[in-house]
């Protein structure tokens, strides 16, 4: 009798520990897709993988760099000012303090001797005066020469004026002669003459010179060589003044603003007279530009102005108008 053998249930293999470890990655891998998902970040980059994710390694590359020496340090030394007395010199008589300007007195011996010096232009070197004259022909052309120009077209008188206006702005920037350049600056504004004032081109650059002959001598000298310049008797009118008809611009303007005032108590009768003793003093106008004075021109009769009289019977007035002029430069009022 056979006895039979009852075989045990079949059991299922034992998983290995790397078949637990693959199985747990697995779930792992799919809870972080899962949690991907859901928070709406990339986790099928992880999924895919089922690994950690590796950091990038930056690759650090050696740099050799230049040793850049450190600079000494700046040190700025202020210019030397002068001192108070010195300093107002300079700003009333000259362009404005700078260091060359200081540096030229120092030289000099101090600011009364560079003063002195600066009385006296001729001593100066000043080549500038030279080169820049020759920039512009119209500097030093004559009347004729300037008045050809404008008619043939090549250059109207309003230029010659404006080459006149440039040269000025640079002799007061560049010149050596700095007192004289301001001194003629105060006296071209105090017996002023515009630079487009209607018909004074052919005369303005004259005008000036004149004005700089003078700049630093007497007043009375200047005040005579001024009111008769064709360049004042064309901007005022004198130049067309007649006997029979006195033009009282200049008049009026030359006691008003180029001699003693309104606060003088001039009256209309004074300015009258004032402008009966300028007449004669002509400019051929628009024609030749021919300067001149016309005997026929002039007013003849007594004549008073703030205490000057004189008969004034001569046709040729000029000595009269000298004589009136002195009087008035040297008027106190």
């Amino acid at each position: 009798m056979h006895q039979t053998t009852e075989e045990p249930p079949a059991q299922e293999p034992a998983l290995s520990r790397r078949l637990l470890a693959r199985a747990a990655v697995g779930a792992a891998a799919t809870a972080t897709v899962s949690a991907g998902l859901v928070a709406g970040l990339p986790g099928e980059a992880t999924a895919a993988t089922g690994r950690r994710r590796k950091k990038r390694r930056h690759k650090h590359h050696r740099h050799h760099h230049a040793t850049t020496p450190t600079p000494p340090p700046v040190v700025i030394t202020p210019p030397l000012v002068p001192e108070e007395r010195s300093l107002l010199v300079l700003e009333r008589f000259t362009g404005g303090w700078s260091p060359t300007l200081g540096d030229e007195v120092a030289a000099a011996g101090g600011i009364d001797r560079w003063f002195a010096g600066q009385l006296d232009p001729a001593g100066i070197p000043d080549d500038f005066y030279t080169a820049s004259s020759s920039w512009w022909f119209s500097l030093l052309a004559s009347t004729d020469e300037l008045w050809a120009r404008d008619r043939a077209g090549t250059e109207g008188m309003w230029v010659a004026s404006a080459n006149y206006e440039r040269w000025s702005m640079l002799r007061r920037m560049y010149s050596q002669r700095q007192v004289l350049e301001t001194m003629a600056s105060f006296w071209e504004h105090h017996l002023h003459v515009p630079v487009d004032a209607d018909g004074v081109g052919l005369f303005r650059s004259d005008y000036g010179r004149m004005i700089r002959d003078h700049a630093l001598g007497r007043f009375d000298t200047l005040l005579q060589a001024a009111i008769t310049h064709p360049a004042m008797g064309v901007y005022l009118g004198n130049a067309v003044s007649t006997k029979k008809a006195p033009n009282e611009n200049l008049g009026r303007e030359l006691l008003e603003l180029h001699t003693v005032g309104r606060a003088s108590g001039y009256t209309e009768d004074d300015v009258k007279s004032s402008a009966r003793i300028l007449t004669g003093y002509r400019v051929d106008e628009w024609k030749t530009w021919s300067v001149l004075y016309d005997p026929t021109a002039h007013w003849t009769g007594p004549v008073s102005v703030l205490g000057f009289s004189d008969p004034n019977a001569a046709a040729d007035g000029q000595a009269v108008t000298a004589a009136y002029l002195s009087y008035l430069a040297h008027h106190p009022g």
